[in-house]
């Protein structure tokens, strides 16, 4: 059963990508950019802050034009993305055009269309506290952009690990449309960190060997500044939720050479979309079981700017909180992997649609599900916690009651005891 398109690629069902080699995304519609704010003075004081955006561009700009055809292409970005020489607050800027690259249809990047940006643009004020890129920006704040990229290459630093024990708190999705990815790392994480740290084994040339549930271990080269501040990050608790993405999106072009023959960066073949079914056959070796809870009845459309379709649940209530018991709860007290997914709608407030989740817990007491969402949000519901306010969220964490999750929630995948090798795909092939 494949489910409405209206899920796009985040929850294709496990059947139909058994017989799908490689799932070919519908195309993420990229938003068109903001209308810009009105211009502010620049800080007199310049020479205490990092050079603006704006100022590095104009540095640069005539070496990124490698054909001296006056425009900056998306394939000579992906080039600076991938050169390690490029570094800095240099590879902050080229990681800014690339992260809104992923986002928006933007026009031609020729000095005319940065000249009219400055004019237009927005000082950043060095704010330590203000959040990463870890949810889509609206607008092009291309100097706000820059400070998060530089602030990531920054903290992330160059040590894989930086502390022990992994800690999905400190887990923040980046511009990559990986949800079905970094969710379910995630609930590894959450299951079992150090079996996820031993995935990863740093090599003498700075690269890392990573280890899904393959046969064929991933090696990668070390990571450029550029790629630190186009993925994922896992703030300064070091480098390894990068790596992972980066090995991720190797590995599907290893899978499909003809399919990804374009993609230079290696995490471009994962940043618009695919499906928690793959996810947990690499992660884990397993065959993923398919809850539906809620099916699309209506074409996908744009109300007020947001998109949307209609939903209808599968069962009566009773019936999907009898689903949700021996499917969901009963996988989670056998510390399964599970992930949970939304459909494009109006949900509870802090709750996105469109999007990937990780099921990391059940608490028997109040008969409530723990949830992670990858974009390490926090939220505060105004009015009592529910279906109308939302639900209390820090560092991604919310807790839902048992009886809500089919008001919100499309479909679970549960990690099975079948063995992908024989059952379906481990990784694709």
């Amino acid at each position: 059963m494949r489910l409405h398109p209206a899920l796009l690629t985040l929850a294709m069902a496990a059947a139909a990508l058994a017989a799908d080699p490689e799932p070919k995304p519908a195309p993420a519609e990229k938003a068109k950019p903001a209308a810009k704010q009105p211009a502010k003075a620049a800080p007199k004081d310049a020479s205490k802050k990092p050079p603006t955006f704006f100022s590095v561009v104009k540095e640069y700009a005539a070496r990124w034009d490698r054909d001296k055809n006056g425009v900056i292409s998306e394939q000579e970005i992906d080039l600076l993305v991938i050169d390690p020489n490029v570094k800095g607050e240099h590879a902050a800027a080229v990681g800014a055009i690339k992260n809104f690259q992923r986002i928006y249809n933007l026009p031609p990047l020729t000095p005319e269309f940065f000249a009219a940006e400055e004019k237009h643009s927005q000082p950043t004020e060095g704010d330590e506290n203000a959040p990463s890129l870890n949810e889509f920006s609206v607008g092009l704040n291309w100097n706000k952009a820059y400070a998060d990229a530089l602030k990531r290459i920054k903290t992330g630093g160059r040590e894989l690990y930086k502390n022990d024990k992994l800690d999905i708190t400190q887990f923040h999705q980046g511009q990559l449309g990986d949800c079905y990815f970094v969710s379910l790392l995630g609930g590894m994480v959450h299951r079992n960190p150090d079996a996820v740290r031993r995935m990863i084994v740093p090599q003498r040339d700075g690269g890392y060997k990573v280890s899904f549930a393959d046969d064929k271990p991933v090696t990668i080269p070390a990571l450029t500044d550029a790629e630190i501040a186009t993925c994922s990050t896992a703030g300064d608790e070091g480098l390894w939720v990068a790596v992972f993405e980066k090995a991720f999106g190797t590995l599907r072009q290893r899978q499909y050479p003809s399919y990804h023959k374009d993609n230079k960066v290696a995490t471009d073949t994962i940043a618009q979309g695919g499906s928690p079914v793959i996810t947990i056959r690499v992660l884990t070796g397993k065959e993923p079981d398919e809850v539906t809870l809620r099916n699309s009845i209506g074409e996908l459309k744009v109300v007020d700017g947001q998109r949307v379709t209609k939903v209808a649940p599968v069962a009566t209530p009773a019936e999907l909180t009898r689903i949700v018991r021996e499917k969901i709860v009963a996988a989670l007290k056998r510390n399964k992997l599970v992930g949970i997914a939304t459909y494009p709608e109006r949900l509870p407030p802090g709750i996105p649609g469109q999007h990937a989740y990780a099921v990391v817990g059940y608490d028997a007491a109040t008969d409530s599900v723990e949830i992670w969402n990858p974009h390490g949000n926090t939220f505060t519901p105004k009015g009592t916690p529910g279906l109308e306010n939302g639900y209390p969220t820090k560092a991604g964490l919310f807790t839902v009651p048992a009886k809500d999750l089919p008001s919100i929630f499309a479909v679970a995948f549960v990690e099975a005891d079948r063995s992908a090798v024989t059952e379906g795909q481990r990784t694709g092939h």
